[in-house]
């Protein structure tokens, strides 16, 4: 077809063929017709909420559609066909034709009555005489709907924002796409279904029984086997007997029985059972006097006076490998050491479970097959009490695995090793071996106690010198392996160096506080990264972002009359919340700006692989985190996060190559978030839009509500409900 043929064809015309594959003149003109009629559907609409101008453009569709078919022979099959279509296609993929206007092949309903409808404005003798009346209609109806329902009363700090037609009528049906029911103009998401029965404790990817079945044995049974099981998209219901979590600190000395799923009898040792509650030891318990005269032994071995002088020896980060009950970890706690339990994953009542339950940092991991996911020179001190790990097997990795992580300076404690050389393994070959492997990488034993079975060594800060190629084991291929990116790597039998500027001592670091904010300031994230702006706004900023987000931790906020706590209000206590995570961390500013405002929590700052790589920034500063892909399940049990954190996650996520979808994202926090906990999400306008018909499938309680000083973000607040099975 001719320009000159294709001026003369009217706007109906013009239409059909473009369905049948039109030039890039008739885009560009569609383009034009669709922007002249923007300004007069924006102007019409834009005194009614989101929901209710969504309704009308949709009513206006159907309408100008059906006329359209009348007139030009559409038969009503092959609409119905078209709709059908992108209704029931479930991939991630349709979901992006939708979103991006439709490609080949794609579904393109929604296009077709898009020009009719917006045509009336530029063609008014055909489609002004009998559409205002319908309009009028909609008007009223709208109207009367609102008074009705009583529920669309604004909030005064909730924004409907108005967007262009365009971007609102693919919301609109991506909206439809994620719920699958449009009822009467107000867009209802179909909520997810509960699981079934015995998935209490669901761990996705992590499948005991699935693993020795399909082959994994030698301890990599407890490893991640994502194709072996596949992960279930449905809400994990509770226990039957689950209760609402203790506060802290009444958490760390006892927890609701009914919550786990645990085998007291056999670890009767481990706490007490009363009732319905299992106690932990407290102060003045025997075990507590255990673990404080063990603490003792192991400072004094280190020159120290006394374990309160740990803190003073510049020792912050501390890894425990196969915590128990945690009964160090909490005691440490209490003396500014932050210590994250590390344990294989087991099917009920595991340590990991069992620690966050108590309100303190754990995660499930295992020194089988890969790398932890931190990176180098993260701890300062990392400790094993009968944790069943043979270090020295498979060529010695997985005490390599240590050395990378062990800052140099730092000390590696192993309590209860097999010192005696008349033991099981063969003239005392397990220690033996040990010693071998420590001494080639360049560590020295501080102070050996073979009598109470007690170990230190320490990583020489000034022997990277005389590591040298060839001597095994050796060092690493310079360039080859990035020490700081561990996510999915092997255990490696070469030894991968730090960064040099990251090769500061245990002894030349900056003590605790002082850490927190001088390693920030001086980190190549804070000059040059992506983390300058958190640190040039720090405190200021993110003290603010946090008393911003207490004063929401409160269900008035979901009131049909909301509402935010005043200065006159008393706003939530400082242990509201005690485990929390901050899904995309940045370097720490929330964890940072939570403890300078003396909150009783602990922060899991998680870096995803689709952001740049500052956890290093993180551990330096004296916080803690880990790498993660939000495409896959993080690796924790369900309920034990109570407040999730995320500051332009989704659009983040949802940009990346291969976006895995908000509701993949939004199923993995209603996972690990307790009933009635509490997730506050900062991002763009559209993505929080989105966000919000996702919640609703989560079966959460939401708000929308906008960001003070900053008209492009909004803040989306949910909280979970409770609900059983």
């Amino acid at each position: 077809m001719s320009k000159a043929q294709y001026r003369g064809l009217s706007t109906p015309e013009r239409i059909r063929v473009h369905e049948e594959g039109s030039p890039t003149k008739a885009r560009e003109a569609e383009a034009t017709e669709r922007a002249r009629s923007r300004s007069t559907w924006d102007h019409l609409t834009a005194c009614f909420p989101h929901s209710v101008r969504l309704w009308i453009k949709q009513v206006c569709q159907d309408y100008a559609f059906s006329q359209g078919s009348q007139k030009y022979g559409i038969k009503s099959s092959e609409s119905g066909s078209r709709s059908g279509k992108s209704l029931e296609s479930g991939s991630t993929g349709s979901v992006s034709n939708i979103a991006s206007g439709g490609s080949s092949g794609s579904p393109r309903i929604f296009s077709f009555g898009s020009r009719f409808c917006s045509s009336f404005s530029c063609n008014k003798k055909t489609f002004a005489p009998s559409f205002l009346p319908f309009f009028l209609l909609c008007v009223i109806g709208a109207f009367v709907l609102v008074t009705i329902a009583g529920t669309t009363r604004p909030y005064p700090r909730v924004v409907f924002p108005a967007h262009n037609y365009r971007r609102a009528q693919l919301r609109a049906w991506k909206n439809l796409y994620y719920g699958g029911i449009l009822g009467l103009g107000v867009i209802k998401p179909k909520e997810v279904g509960p699981c079934p029965s015995g998935m209490e404790d669901y761990v996705p990817c992590h499948n005991l029984t699935a693993n020795l079945e399909a082959g994994y044995s030698d301890g990599m049974e407890f490893e991640r086997h994502c194709e072996v099981s596949e992960k279930k998209q449905c809400l994990i219901p509770p226990p039957k007997e689950y209760r609402i979590q203790l506060k802290w600190p009444d958490c760390k000395d006892g927890i609701w029985r009914g919550n786990l799923q645990i085998n007291t009898g056999a670890d009767e040792k481990r706490f007490l059972v009363e009732e319905n509650r299992l106690k932990f030891p407290s102060k003045d318990s025997k075990l507590m006097d255990d673990i404080e005269r063990y603490s003792e032994r192991v400072a004094s071995r280190l020159d120290l006076e006394t374990y309160r002088d740990l803190g003073k020896a510049k020792i912050r980060n501390v890894l425990d490998i196969g915590c128990g009950s945690s009964s160090l970890g909490a005691f440490l706690w209490s003396h500014d050491l932050v210590t994250i339990c590390l344990a294989p994953y087991e099917e009920h009542g595991g340590q990991v479970q069992l620690a966050l339950e108590r309100g303190l940092p754990a995660m499930i991991g295992s020194f089988a097959v890969t790398q932890l996911p931190y990176p180098s020179s993260s701890y300062d001190l990392i400790h094993c009490a009968n944790c069943g790990i043979d270090f020295h097997v498979n060529g010695g990795k997985p005490i390599i695995e240590i050395d990378r992580l062990l800052r140099p300076g730092g000390y590696f404690v192993w309590a209860k090793p097999s010192t005696d050389t008349s033991e099981e393994f063969g003239d005392g070959y397990a220690w033996k071996k040990m010693q071998n492997v420590t001494a080639s990488l360049c560590w020295e034993i501080v102070s050996p106690s073979e009598s109470e079975q007690i170990v230190i060594w320490k990583k020489k800060p000034s022997c990277f010198g005389s590591l040298v190629q060839g001597v095994a084991p050796n060092l690493c291929e310079q360039g080859r392996y990035e020490a700081d990116w561990s996510w999915h790597q092997p255990l490696r039998s070469c030894i991968t160096l730090s960064p040099p500027v990251r090769r500061v001592s245990v002894q030349n670091q900056f003590a605790w506080p002082a850490r927190m904010h001088i390693a920030a300031a001086t980190s190549d994230a804070a000059r040059t990264g992506p983390g300058r702006d958190e640190v040039t706004g720090e405190p200021r900023t993110w003290t603010a972002a946090v008393a911003e987000y207490w004063s929401l931790l409160t269900p008035i906020i979901f009131s049909d009359h909301p509402k935010r706590l005043g200065d006159e209000d008393v706003l939530p206590a400082a242990s509201v919340v005690r485990n929390v995570m901050d899904l995309n961390a940045g370097i720490g500013a929330l964890n940072a700006a939570l403890l300078e405002t003396g909150k009783a929590v602990w922060v899991m700052n998680v870096v995803p692989t689709s952001a740049p790589n500052t956890l290093p920034y993180i551990f330096d500063r004296g916080l803690f985190g880990t790498n993660h892909d939000w495409c896959e399940a993080f690796p924790t049990y369900p309920r034990t996060y109570d407040l999730l954190h995320a500051a332009d996650l989704l659009s983040q996520e949802l940009n990346r190559p291969h976006p895995c979808g908000l509701s993949n994202l939004f199923s993995e926090m209603d996972r690990i978030l307790r009933p009635e906990g509490w997730v506050i999400l900062r991002d763009d306008v559209e993505s929080i839009e989105d966000a919000r018909a996702v919640a609703t499938q989560m079966r959460w309680e939401s708000r929308m509500i906008e960001v003070p000083g900053d008209t492009e973000q909004r803040l989306l607040v949910c909280q979970k409900t409770f609900w059983k099975a």
